[in-house]
């Protein structure tokens, strides 16, 4: 089981995610922004934190950057309808370890969660 922080201002995506990700097994809380996330939470009880690359207003590259570099061991991975080449890689080079084009399947989630790196878990 893995603690994750999921960010979507999509509120019928971001809940049934969040749904599918209790299901199989994992604690989500889940945050229309990443204002309201960081307002709300102890960002470092996660290991987990997957972001829209979308929000309104939010830089979610600047976020993962952010967090890669105060949480060393969190995971990161950006969801969003981007899915040009140079918005990926933005992404990657920003911490991202994933970066999943939404709407992700259940597999691919999934397998995004299941192949982070382990070091942070027990």
């Amino acid at each position: 089981m893995k603690n994750i922080i999921l960010i979507d201002d999509e509120n019928t995506l971001r809940e049934s995610m969040a749904d599918l990700l209790e299901v199989i097994g994992h604690k989500v809380d889940s945050y229309p922004s990443i204002h309201s996330a960081m307002m709300n939470s102890d960002l470092a009880m996660y290991d987990v934190v997957i972001c829209d690359v979308g929000l309104p207003g939010e830089d979610a590259f600047l976020f993962a950057q952010t967090i890669k570099e105060s949480f060393t061991q969190h995971s990161f991975i950006l969801l969003s309808a981007f899915s040009e080449r140079e918005t990926i890689q933005r992404g990657i080079e920003a911490g991202a370890d994933h970066y999943l084009v939404k709407p992700p399947s259940v597999e691919e989630l999934e397998s995004a969660i299941n192949n982070l790196n382990p070091h942070s878990y027990a």
